[in-house]
């Protein structure tokens, strides 16, 4: 248990049955209080236990205070073990994540192990820990969030448990990430919930500028564009393309204790043809996509300098512009794979797979064709009046 004053004092008043008790602090290594029954009345003492130093006394409560006595162990176990200097952040995140291996998920383990990834391209990764400041780890996120804020949120959240885990194993003296919160980031990482909306234009140009890049990423746009579906489906797999039924299944997150939830997703004519071009040679579709935020970072700015989105704002894109064509709400979600009503999954198991596909036409066929035949924004690209003519006839 966490040794506080108010349990020390409840101690005294209610001392334990045996004559020597010793109780161990759980929120601190090496940190025990002995409570002994004499003549005298009932005394607690604080004491330091471990195997290299033994059982050291500390002083007696109240005259040393609970405080004052957390501190003074702390430096007893200091001044015995080797200091273990030099460890970089990236080498103590590694530990951080073997310590937590058994308490998590599967799918949570997954996830976190990407983390690393994020903050090998930050200046904090090959620094000694015990060297790291406040200031460091602020200029570091301040300069990942301007290219990609949704990694500056996953970099703060990473940062914030691993120098927990330094400071509870003694690797460093002070938490530097104990002294900052996210009203210190607010200012340039977006903490809040996100609300943009990319336009008409906006997706049209995303479409037009997948040409730009290999034939994997080309495709894996255009869906992200047409369905609105969750970046997850880069773990698609061919054996979950039904070419008779035109559906791709696939896992699109994790649920419970690690259980995967498969989405069907209802294919146009449009995205069926884009698949059959992609090499089989692997059992992923999206083979070679390599990390998202790296090609989030290429994109982004070729279709609008001045505001910043994400990968998923391209879902709540997609919910506004199909909504405003008509589509109902239930086959929305039908399409986005989203949870639906308790009532509603146990007894409608129509799946609504014509109904979804026919709103995704008229969707693909809002974005890919205009009323004009002519835009200065896309140049000769766009004489035709279709988007798919700068592709001439390629993916």
């Amino acid at each position: 248990m966490k040794i506080t004053e108010a349990r020390i004092k409840e101690l005294l008043k209610n001392p334990p049955e045996k004559k020597r008790a010793y109780i161990r602090d759980t929120s601190q290594n090496h940190f025990y209080i002995f409570v002994y029954q004499g003549k005298k009345g009932t005394t607690v003492n604080y004491l330091h236990l471990s195997k290299r130093v033994g059982k050291k006394s500390i002083g007696r409560y109240p005259e040393v205070s609970l405080r004052e006595a957390r501190q003074r162990c702390r430096e007893i176990y200091l001044e015995s073990q080797p200091r273990r200097k030099g460890q970089t952040l990236l080498s103590v995140v590694e530990k951080w994540l073997e310590s937590e291996e058994a308490r998590w998920s599967p799918a949570t383990l997954k996830q976190y192990k990407r983390l690393p990834r994020v903050l090998e391209r930050t200046p904090l990764a090959r620094m000694a820990i015990e060297k790291i400041s406040k200031s460091d780890i602020y200029d570091a996120i301040k300069l990942k969030a301007r290219t990609a804020p949704t990694e500056a949120r996953s970099e703060y959240w990473m940062l914030t448990q691993v120098f927990k885990f330094a400071y509870r194993q003694e690797i460093i003296d002070s938490d530097p990430m104990g002294r900052i919160s996210k009203r210190d980031f607010a200012e340039f990482v977006s903490l809040q919930p996100r609300e943009r909306v990319l336009s008409k234009t906006e997706l049209q140009r995303l479409l037009i500028i997948a040409k730009d890049y290999t034939v994997v990423k080309r495709v894996w746009i255009w869906f992200l564009v047409l369905t609105g579906c969750r970046t997850e489906i880069r773990n698609a797999k061919w054996s979950g393309w039904d070419q008779k039924q035109a559906t791709l299944t696939y896992q699109a997150k994790g649920k419970g204790q690690g259980q995967p939830f498969f989405h069907t997703l209802p294919l146009t004519q449009i995205l069926s043809g884009r698949l059959s071009r992609l090499p089989q040679d692997h059992e992923k579709i999206f083979r070679g996509l390599g990390d998202p935020a790296d090609l989030l970072a290429l994109v982004r700015p070729r279709v609008n300098v001045l505001h910043r989105w994400v990968w998923h704002d391209l879902r709540r894109s997609h919910w506004t512009g199909i909504a405003g064509l008509g589509c109902p709400p239930h086959i929305v979600k039908r399409i986005r794979g989203d949870s639906v009503d308790r009532i509603e999954a146990t007894y409608n198991r129509h799946q609504y797979l014509e109904e979804a596909r026919e709103w995704l036409n008229r969707w693909s066929g809002h974005l890919l064709h205009r009323e004009h035949k002519y835009s200065p924004e896309f140049g000769r690209a766009t004489e035709a009046g279709h988007i798919e003519d700068i592709e001439k006839g390629q993916v």
